[in-house]
């Protein structure tokens, strides 16, 4: 059907409950939950960088996984008992990885590893 639409030049709304078929057939994907848009964007910056927790924990098979980060003030937050750098806000927050992004390793956390945030949308907020 996208072959079909972009030989057409033919804009379409499609509407599907599966998200694997969002993420693959749309140009640009919308994300609802109870009944409001909470971001709209392509597929890839819907998945890597989503609005929203709801949109990461739904997007993604498995889907992000979430731990409490504690600030320690200065853009420093303690994650895991790992203190690891990220985004200057001093509001406590959940840390989001997908677990494609983990890897196994023989050196111990913690020593020099530095985080980015994922989004604005750790805050707690749907």
């Amino acid at each position: 059907m996208k072959g079909i639409l972009a030989e057409s030049e033919t804009a379409a709304t499609y509407v599907t409950h599966d998200k694997v078929e969002a993420m693959s057939m749309a140009d640009r994907i919308s994300v609802m939950h109870q009944g409001k848009i909470v971001q709209a964007a392509s597929p890839t910056e819907v998945y890597w960088d989503p609005a929203a927790e709801f949109v990461a924990s739904f997007i993604g098979n498995p889907p992000m996984n979430f731990l409490p980060a504690e600030s320690s003030g200065s853009g420093r937050w303690t994650v895991a008992g790992q203190c690891l750098e990220g985004p200057a806000s001093g509001k406590n927050l959940n840390w989001a990885i997908r677990p494609e992004d983990l890897r196994v390793s023989d050196q111990v956390l913690g020593t020099g590893q530095d985080c980015g945030a994922i989004g604005p949308a750790y805050t707690g907020d749907v």
